[in-house]
């Protein structure tokens, strides 16, 4: 009876002990809105913004089904990993998220829709709470702004 005691409470440590090793998995959640920048000045670029206020002060109309891809930057010069995609609804908006490699990590999101001009930019992405944003955000949730410019 004793062994058999034993062998449980090892079990037991062994598979606390391997959680440790293991980890989670992180979250990356994207939400924001596409527009369509209406009587954009000659020479206007597409605008993104992501975790920061929007500068754009010019009227801007929804834009449907917009892709939005986020891809993985493991290293500068590497390739692109797709993590996820979603689709703008008809007001324009979306949100979706996606489980990724816990911690610290940098991202590329990309808004196109045929016709406009693609925009995409870099960011991070964290499993730690985002001060900067307020205390109810985390650093795994961001949100997006983009203005597109018809081509």
């Amino acid at each position: 009876m004793f062994k058999i005691v034993k062998y449980f409470i090892l079990t037991i440590i062994l598979f606390s002990i391997s959680l440790l090793f293991f980890g989670c998995d992180g979250l990356l959640d994207v939400n924001g809105n596409v527009s369509e920048w209406v009587n954009p000045p000659e020479n206007s670029k597409s605008m993104l913004f992501i975790n920061e206020q929007s500068e754009f002060n010019g009227t801007a109309i929804p834009i449907e089904n917009a892709m939005i891809r986020i891809y993985r930057l493991d290293k500068p010069d590497a390739d692109l990993v797709l993590v996820g995609e979603t689709k703008s609804d008809s007001m324009g908006n979306f949100n979706d998220g996606w489980v990724v490699a816990p911690g610290k990590g940098s991202f590329v999101i990309r808004v196109e829709k045929e016709g406009y001009e693609l925009v995409s930019k870099e960011f991070v992405n964290s499993n730690k709470m985002n001060i900067e944003n307020s205390t109810t955000k985390r650093a795994w949730q961001h949100e997006v702004k983009a203005i597109l410019v018809k081509n």
